[in-house]
This record gives structure tokens, sequence and C-alpha cells, in this order.
């Protein structure tokens, strides 16, 4: 009788793209995307990956990451952001904390996959074993902070199995949007009014931008990076920084699956947008404007719909746009699929501190869009 075999590595590569590829089926974040981030060398990262194994098989994977993590890194700049600085000055032992989570700090939602011929009255066990191998990793590395990152609410196999144990509050929701046919005079009816009158008011100077799609962008690396620096810096929230080399290593790895439209103004570059594809999706990843050119040129909406428009001229089905501008994304007709944050410290303390203080660092105090999407969901 064979016997399933639990397998711990701090690399993708010790799995086949193949057979880490198989247990996730339709998801555009591959192989390929993980050992993207891996060379990149995110700084302050250590990747982990937990996999069980049976007659030389993968039957079920997750992957993981190890950081230290400062307990106001998510929060928006503002009087409670400086507070919790000045927290963080005094009591560093109790606002900085040695971290393991399972999900990726570039990945969508927390991937957790199975092989097709793993029956679904056979996965809870698994996601137990693959549980039970990242607790013990961690506290055998004196990580006591444990996290499962953005898992999807449509896949409840994460709530049976940890919501006895780990405190949980709302990640960031996923925006996507039906592709509705044939054409861009049918998606823009599905929107309101208002809105249609305002994209179009937005498009009507689009001849003066440049639209183009590449796949190799070496030689614009600079100016990529550039802009990503500027979206990253607006945004306030840095969980992660991209070095420039993962702009690269992403479509080198994954080949015609991920793309970039790049938006001209004259001879500048004023905007990018990493888009990653299969035959049904899209998923627009990471996106940079100009700070100046960008709001002139309405770059967002321009953007859009040059997303919208690449999905109907390719087919796809599917236009997944991300954890951001939820406001105008909710406009724009997106709807949105929610992903939890569990946790759990493993002395009773610092426990329930952490669970008193995810009333005041969870993500919807400090954004009235989000809420309003979150409250619209329940």
């Amino acid at each position: 009788m064979s016997k399933a075999s639990l397998r711990v590595a701090d690399s993708i590569t010790a799995f086949a793209a193949a057979d880490w590829d198989r247990c996730f089926p339709g998801e555009l974040e591959t192989w390929g995307y993980y050992r993207a981030t891996e060379e990149a060398g995110l700084k302050g990262f250590a990747f982990r990956y937990y996999a069980i194994e049976e007659d030389g098989k993968l039957l079920a994977a997750v992957p993981g990451f190890r950081m230290t993590y400062r307990l106001d890194t998510t929060v928006k700049p503002g009087r409670i952001k400086r507070l919790l600085e000045h927290l963080t000055r005094w009591l560093p032992r109790l606002m900085i904390l040695r971290m393991a989570a399972l999900g990726s700090p570039v990945a969508e939602c927390c991937h957790l996959g199975f092989a097709p011929e793993v029956s679904e009255a056979r996965r809870p066990g698994l996601l137990a074993q693959l549980r039970a191998a990242f607790e013990e990793d961690a506290a055998k590395a004196g990580y006591c902070f444990l996290v499962i990152k953005d898992a999807p609410q449509a896949q409840p196999l994460w709530r049976n199995e940890v919501a006895h144990a780990y405190s949980h509050m709302a990640s960031l929701p996923t925006a996507w949007l039906s592709i509705p046919g044939p054409d861009l005079d049918g998606y823009l009816k599905t929107l309101s009014k208002a809105t249609r009158k305002d994209v179009r008011r937005k498009l009507k100077n689009r001849a003066e931008v440049r639209v183009e799609f590449r796949q190799d962008i070496s030689h614009i690396l600079p100016q990529v990076s550039g802009l990503y620096q500027q979206a990253l810096e607006r945004s306030g929230l840095q969980f992660e920084s991209l070095p420039p080399p993962w702009f690269t290593l992403v479509s080198q790895h994954m080949g015609d699956k991920a793309g970039y439209f790049l938006y001209w103004v004259g001879d500048e570059l004023a905007g990018f947008n990493l888009v990653l594809q299969d035959g049904r999706r899209l998923l627009d990843k990471f996106v940079g404007f100009d700070a100046i050119l960008g709001p002139q040129h309405n770059l967002y909406v321009l953007s859009w719909m040059v997303n919208v428009e690449h999905c109907l001229e390719k087919g796809l089905t599917i236009y997944q746009s991300g954890q951001d501008e939820y406001a105008t994304k909710r406009r724009l007709g997106s709807r949105f699929a929610a992903n939890d944050i569990w946790f759990r410290h493993a002395r009773p303390l610092p426990n329930l501190l952490l669970r008193l203080a995810s009333r005041i660092l969870r993500f919807d105090r400090h954004d009235p869009d989000l809420a309003a999407v979150l409250e619209a969901q329940q």
C-alpha cells in the first residue's frame, strides 16, 4: 500500500514545473511566476513550499514565506499610522514580529492546490497535513506569529481547517469583471449613464497616447521600475517592494502568459501595465503611471478600456483587476471575491493582544471605499 509523504522546500525548483502547475489548473500565477519572484530576490522575504507526495506524484501543495513583520505595515498614512510608528519605537518586541505565512507576498490569494485525481473527500485530510507541516516548520525556526494570507472564501477548506484555532479578519477582496459581448459598446451599456459619459469624456483625447504591447521590456526596465516606484510611494502601503529584475524575469519565465501594455506620450513612457493571461482570463497584475502624465491623459481609465478591448479581441471572459481602487472598479462594473486573513500567535498573551489589535489594523477601517465593498458582500 502506498504512503503519502510530506516535503518542505525553500525553492520552487524542488518541484518540476509541470508537477506543480498540475495541482493548480487555471491559475495564472504559475511555477514560473514563483520562480521569477525567487530569482529577483525580494528583500526581507524567505520562501517555503509545503507539499504532499505519493508514489512519486505531487498530490497537494501550498506556498509560504517568512519575514519580519511590522504591525503598521498595511495601515495607510494618517493619525493611527503615526501612533503605531511611535509604539513601534517604544515597544519593538510587541510591534515587530517574526512571521511565517502561507500564501505569497506577490500572489492574488493563498494558492492551495491538489492533483486532479485527489477526491474532494480526501482534500481536508491533506490540508490538515500541510497545515501541521507548516506549523511545525515555523516552530522549529522560532516563528511564533502564524498567518494564512488571502485565503479565498470561495475555497471553504481553509475556514473548516483553521477557524477553531486561528483568529480572522477580512482581507482585501479581489476585483473581477465578467466580459459582456459582443464589443466595447456592449460592455459600456452595462454601466450607468453617468459612468458611460465619464468614460467617453476621459477617452476623448485617446489619440494622444500610443499604446504598445510587448513581452520584452529589458531595454526600458529603468523607466518601468521608476513608474512602479512612483505607484508604490503614492499608495502609502508597502508590504513588498519588487526589485527591477522582477519585471523582466516574470516575462522570461512565463513566456506568452505574461506581457506589458506600454503607454507612450510622445517619446516618454507615461505608464505600464503588467498582465498575465491564458485562454480564459486576463489578470491585471501591476500598473504604474507617471504622476503628471497619468492624470493628464486619464491613463487609468484608458488602461482599463484597453484591457477590456484585449479581452474581447482574444475571447477572454474574465478580467481580474486586483486589490485596489475599489470605488472606481465598482463603477466600472466589477464584482468582488472575498479573501480572509487567518492568524495566531503561539503564546496566549500576544495572541490576545493581536486579536484586539486586528480591530484597529483591519483594512476597511482605513479605507471607506473598501468598507462599502465589504458591507455589500455581507
